[in-house]
């Protein structure tokens, strides 16, 4: 008994229980955890959500999905539909076109929300999508950040996670948003899109924080199948050389498909370089095809 039991503090071992956290994610995500994933705008944010959702389907992980960014349009065509039933019992997706009022229906789906922690979260993801829609022309507003906040600190005290979807400023190389916001969150991953194949995407997500047991993580996704793979950052990221051969590469090919020597040739390069030719490997499929040409050569064309 303490003389100041009527100030109803929570006891430490309650405290320390919020802390003890299991991974969900190797190296990215961590349950009771609130996240903020923000890029570029068309990066494939949502993707990467509906990709991590359906991953977490497979470890007994519910998620809420709360869309107030893409359209009914835009998730047919898009291909979310699909994902969204294959998900049906795992996943609940809720719309905001069709709410007539957007603003006041989605306030109390949040409240509803917070009403149900009070039965526990453990094993439940939430993914707010955009926190632009959720904080409106108040991204900036300590107040609406406050509330949003203290929102997000009942579903993790419930056990739950939760992931808010973030746009970058217009001139893409900062998150919209007040420090406050950065702050009061356990992470911020910015999104870096990489080159990919038809029908993937590749992502490196790189930690703003690191308070975690995190790192930077990189992801591909195979658009069928909404199915999301490891993959190691080094292996996708394209660093300033690569980048120059890649430009050497397709502008040669500009005119017309070429084999591997007159490639060499068109960079001034020696025959067999090993570093052009590690390019023309690594992003086969990606900005040229190959095919068998006379003889023994190899003839890239650009896609």
């Amino acid at each position: 008994m303490s003389r100041f039991d009527f100030l109803g503090a929570v006891s430490i071992d309650k405290i320390c229980a919020l802390d003890e956290r299991e991974t969900l994610i190797d190296g990215f995500l961590l349950e009771k955890s609130i996240n903020i994933v923000w890029g570029k705008s068309g990066l494939g944010k949502t993707w990467l959500c509906f990709a991590i959702a359906k991953y977490l389907s497979n470890l007994g992980v519910d998620s809420v999905y709360i869309d107030a960014d893409n359209g009914i349009d835009l998730i047919k065509d898009r291909g979310y539909d699909e994902i969204i039933k294959e998900l049906q019992g795992r996943i609940t997706y809720i719309n905001a076109d069709f709410m007539d009022d957007s603003k006041t229906q989605m306030q109390k789906t949040l409240e509803l929300i917070e009403e149900g922690a009070a039965n526990g979260y453990e094993k439940a993801l939430f993914i707010l999508d955009s926190l632009s829609f959720f904080l409106g022309d108040g991204i900036y507003d300590e107040i609406k950040i406050y509330k949003l906040i203290t929102f997000c600190k009942k579903i993790r005290r419930a056990g739950g996670t939760v992931i808010i979807i973030a746009h970058a400023t217009k001139g893409g190389t900062n998150l919209r948003g007040s420090s406050s916001l950065i702050n009061s969150v356990d992470e911020v991953w910015e999104v870096g899109a990489q080159p990919s194949k038809a029908g993937e995407l590749n992502f490196v997500l790189s930690p703003y924080k690191q308070r975690l047991d995190v790192k930077e993580s990189a992801f591909n996704i195979e658009l069928k199948g909404c199915k999301l793979n490891h993959a190691v950052p080094e292996n996708i990221k394209i660093d300033e050389k690569e980048a120059a051969l890649i430009e050497q590469i397709k502008s040669a090919l500009l005119s017309g498909e070429l084999n591997q020597n007159k490639i060499y040739k068109a960079l001034e390069k020696s025959k067999g370089d090993r570093g052009v030719q590690a390019v023309l490997d690594r992003f086969c499929g990606v900005y040229w095809d190959k095919f068998a040409g006379s003889g023994k050569n190899i003839n890239y064309k650009l896609l």
